[in-house]
């Protein structure tokens, strides 16, 4: 179990009083709010009351009168329309709406999306010259083409006009064509900049149908804009909240084939809609198309309205999941044994592992499981005649985006955002991004970075824990990346502790004096190893709702525990005075302090068994159990063996808070009598 540290939102206490004595929230609610930049009375009204009214004007977007006038022109003269997506959920789900509201609007309309494995991502340039010799007059690009300018480029030239629509990031230069809508564009005005690329491709509909009356046809496609939007991992907040939650009224009764078959064969159908069961269910098996075949069949599974078809489409989908899985797990092993093989892997920030053998379509899962797995950001790269192509994941606060970008010189072609990017570049090159990536995160990496965070909304009592409280926190979903699900930091003592499921590796306790509530911790089983029943703990928890046999009551999802408050400050009170002690000098033995060769040898093989690659930090607290001490002031005796090891030179070591970072010097030689201080208990 990593440690990680617990960031408590910072709230403001005025804006906090001013919405519980306009809008009469209780103080709990209301401080959930204003941590999620809800702060305002007229912010409170609309974060309660979505509607089809919530959504921003779609001509305030650079660009968006010009792409209508051209999109009508073509229905009008009868000329032919190819949308040109993606092949991730995002592009899948812009291609699809796209595509079905052009035909709806009359145009004559066909799609086209790039093979990965043949074409690789994003506008190329035979694509384009065989969509022109098909005789298509216009392309529209959704979720890519914001640096396909040498494309464009080519494009103008042989007489093809092209409207981009797109989200990614925008480079120095833009594509010349008729029209760039992009709202993260320098100068765009439209106020919400976080849309993912079906989220622009909708308020091109959007506008559309303002010029043609047809407004009120629109509104059902939020069932696939929602899917995009969740698989692409924009902030839940804004008009993406607007999205997600009219969607999710609808999508238990949708009126799309497709997304029927897909709820059913990924076990949701007639279950509350979440972001997660979104992202973890619909979304992989609808990426399983363009990682393993073709996506063109996902957007078949969308456009098509026979359910017959789309349920043969949906159950192959979730074969190809299947495949998929079994895939990603063998690529994910090959990786960590490349990784964990390389003796100076514990000294990068930034990980760089390649392979002739992988399958494009999946390391980018592979990347975010390893980014889990080490917590740093991770560049995974499959090579094919000499080109290596890949997908970049990062941790908060490293912008990979940035980092890429400061060797670009380095890649045939790159894009993407702060937590992801994809790439491509010759083998040779490899072995330099590593070093040059390395460079820059030293430069601009802050201390932190690579140790977990939890952010924590508030402190609550275990008596404050209700039905009421939690049925009002639902009020606030959907949450998602930008409306986070609200997060407490609880604390007493745990009863009823012990390991659960399957495999034993999960966690059931309780925790409370008078009142006691449950609490589950996916993954935390190892927690009984060093915690008893009757000991204080805090936790970090969010609260849903148990129901069992028909009874509700409440219920902590458990995200990470720790010894109490009282504990952890009298830890940090030992190590102040460890680090004010000359040991050598100052130090003066008494019995409670008396060591032997058997604590000093015991202590040492225990240390032996932390420094394996890339895991030689270990909590004081973990310490504590794990040499079974009771009281934080008997690590007193700890202290000063980790003195005399580093005195002999056997250990370097520096505590960062309440951990430990050590290596030791495996294979040395000593003689305990050589170290002045373990002389002084003779």
């Amino acid at each position: 179990m990593k440690e990680k540290i617990w960031k408590i939102r910072e709230g403001d206490d005025k804006k906090m009083a001013t919405i519980i004595s306009e809008m009469g929230l209780t103080p709990i609610i209301a401080r959930l709010l204003v941590n999620r930049g809800v702060d305002t009375k007229e912010a409170v009204y609309q974060y309660y009351n979505v509607t089809t009214e919530s959504f921003h004007d779609p001509f305030l977007l650079t660009d968006m009168k010009v792409a209508v006038e051209r999109i009508l022109r073509s229905r009008d003269q009868e000329e032919k329309i190819m949308v040109y997506g993606d092949y991730d959920v995002d592009g899948v789900t812009s291609t699809s709406i796209l595509y079905m509201f052009l035909e709806e609007l009359g145009c004559l309309v066909e799609y086209y999306i790039p093979d990965r494995h043949e074409e690789g991502y994003g506008i190329n340039k035979e694509a384009l010259a065989e969509i022109k010799e098909r005789g298509f007059d216009l392309l529209i690009s959704v979720d890519t083409g914001i640096t396909a300018v040498k494309e464009v480029a080519y494009s103008n030239e042989i007489g093809l006009d092209v409207i981009i629509t797109d989200h990614h990031e925008c480079q120095e230069v833009l594509p010349s064509g008729i029209a760039v809508i992009n709202p993260k564009r320098e100068g765009d005005k439209y106020p919400f900049k976080m849309l993912a690329g079906v989220g622009v491709t909708f308020k091109l509909i959007q506008a559309l149908a303002k010029t043609t009356d047809m407004e009120n046809k629109i509104w059902k496609y939020l069932d696939l804009v929602a899917v995009g939007t969740i698989a692409d991992i924009v902030p839940i907040y804004g008009e993406n909240r607007t999205i997600t939650k009219l969607a999710f009224q609808s999508m238990p009764t949708t009126w799309n084939k497709g997304l029927e078959a897909l709820m059913k064969v990924s076990d949701l159908e007639g279950k509350k809609m979440t972001t997660g069961r979104i992202g973890f269910g619909i979304g992989p098996r609808l990426n399983a198309a363009g990682r393993i075949k073709h996506a063109k069949e996902a957007v078949e599974l969308f456009i098509l309205n026979d359910a017959p078809r789309c349920m043969a489409i949906a159950e192959a989908l979730d074969q190809d999941n299947k495949n998929r899985q079994a895939l990603e797990k063998s690529i994910f092993e090959e990786a960590v044994a490349l990784i964990e093989a390389n003796l100076n892997t514990p000294d990068k920030k930034v990980i760089v592992v390649a392979s002739e053998n992988w399958h494009h379509g999946v390391i980018g899962i592979v990347a975010s499981k390893l980014v889990e797995k080490y917590y740093r950001p991770i560049i995974i790269l499959s090579i094919k005649d000499k080109i290596a192509s890949g997908s970049a994941r990062s941790v908060e606060g490293f912008n990979i985006y940035m980092a890429l970008k400061a060797n670009e010189h380095l890649f045939d072609k790159f894009g993407g955002h702060e937590m992801a990017a994809g790439m491509s570049l010759q083998q040779n090159h490899i072995e330099v991004l590593e070093k040059g990536l390395n460079t820059y995160a030293a430069e601009h990496m802050e201390k932190d970075v690579l140790i977990p965070k939890l952010k924590v909304d508030m402190g609550i009592k275990i008596e404050e824990i209700r039905l009421d409280l939690i049925e009002e926190i639902q009020k606030m979903e959907p949450f998602g990346m930008g409306n986070p699900e609200p997060t407490f930091i609880c604390d007493g003592p745990v009863h009823h502790m012990k390991r659960i499921g399957k495999d034993q590796t999960h966690l059931s306790l309780e925790l409370g004096t008078d009142s006691k509530v449950r609490g589950v911790g996916f993954s935390l089983g190892e927690v009984t190893d060093w915690l008893s029943d009757g000991q204080h703990a805090q936790c970090v928890c969010s609260l849903e709702i148990n129901e069992w046999n028909q009874r509700k009551s409440p219920q902590m999802m458990v995200k990470d525990i720790r010894h109490a408050a009282d504990t952890l400050k009298e830890i940090e009170k030992q190590i102040l005075e460890h680090r004010s002690i000359d040991y050598i000098k100052d130090f003066v033995t008494d019995n409670e302090n008396r060591l032997s060769r058997e604590m000093l040898t015991d202590f040492y093989r225990l240390l032996m068994q932390k420094d394996s690659i890339l895991e030689h930090q270990i909590h004081f607290t973990k310490l504590m159990d794990q040499i079974g001490i009771k009281r934080p002031q008997d690590l007193k005796k700890y202290f000063i063996m980790l003195e005399i090891f580093s005195e002999l030179e056997l250990i370097q070591y520096e505590i960062n808070g309440l951990s430990m970072t050590f290596s030791l010097n495996k294979g040395k030689k000593v003689d305990l009598q050589d170290s002045k201080l373990y002389n002084k208990f003779l």
